[in-house]
């Protein structure tokens, strides 16, 4: 007999583990969209302006106010958002007016190489600085630099 065989217990905790984090993943996907929503819509920037220009008429404006949804209710437009987001759809930018997800895939690389460098960064500087400060803490002689942080 192996002493690698699971039993059912072992198998159930794990399974809950498992749907403990897939909830707790869900749960924070939600309150993002959540919270980037109500940021769209407390700006003090009107978006129909954004787009169309102070200079259109107001059937212009009319038509881009209900091309964009704003005339329907805001649990309507948040049921709207989060479907197009999980089709992968996240709007236009006001800047660029381009779809966010182009803009999202342009920049995300330099986004990535300066977390990257930051980390390393950190780690080159924070891991050997920590262990000194550790070391002279056990030995009694703290600097002065080791209270820097």
């Amino acid at each position: 007999m192996s002493s690698l065989s699971l039993s059912s217990g072992s198998l159930r905790r794990g399974g809950a583990a498992v749907l403990r984090l897939l909830l707790a993943i869900v749960l924070t996907l939600l309150g993002l969209l959540v919270v980037t929503f109500f940021i769209g819509r407390v700006m003090p920037i009107d978006p129909v302006l954004a787009v169309v220009g102070d200079r259109a008429t107001e059937e212009v404006y009319q038509a881009a106010y209900k091309a964009m949804g704003l005339d329907q209710s805001l649990i309507a437009q948040f049921w709207i958002y989060v479907k197009n987001a999980v089709q992968g759809d996240f709007g236009r930018s006001v800047l660029t007016s381009r779809p966010i997800a182009e803009d999202v895939a342009r920049y995300f690389p330099a986004t990535l190489e300066l977390a990257t460098f930051g980390t390393l960064i950190g780690v080159c500087f924070g891991v050997p600085l920590g262990i000194q400060a550790a070391v002279h803490q056990a030995n009694g002689s703290i600097k002065w630099f080791d209270s820097l942080a």
